[in-house]
């Protein structure tokens, strides 16, 4: 099953030119992709903190030695639902980035 990530980024809400052709181009790919599912990211609603020292710090450390305070700063909590929520975790060994985010 094909799956479409839209992630959003205008603060313009329905005045947003660009809002406006994904939604478009969404409803066109829906139509195209019978049972393909759309996850929906929207930056304009996400409280993304700063890249700050202790975020740095924790995004660099492996995950087995994260003490709780690197795994609080690590997360990131959308206004639009609390119990929604992104973790980001850089790995310096292997540099890969995990996203874990639960089902929409």
């Amino acid at each position: 099953m094909p799956t479409l990530l839209v992630v959003e980024a205008s603060p313009r809400g329905e005045y947003s030119i660009s809002r406006n052709l994904t939604t478009m181009f969404v409803e066109q790919w829906k139509t195209a992709h019978l049972g393909g599912g759309v996850v929906e990211r929207d930056l304009a609603k996400t409280n993304l903190p700063y890249v700050n020292l202790p975020w740095l710090g924790a995004s660099l450390t492996p995950l087995e030695k994260h003490t709780p305070e690197m795994q609080e700063v690590l997360q990131v909590r959308t206004s639009s639902s609390p119990s929604c929520w992104l973790r980001i975790t850089l790995q310096s060994a292997r540099r890969s980035t995990t996203t874990t985010s639960p089902p929409i």
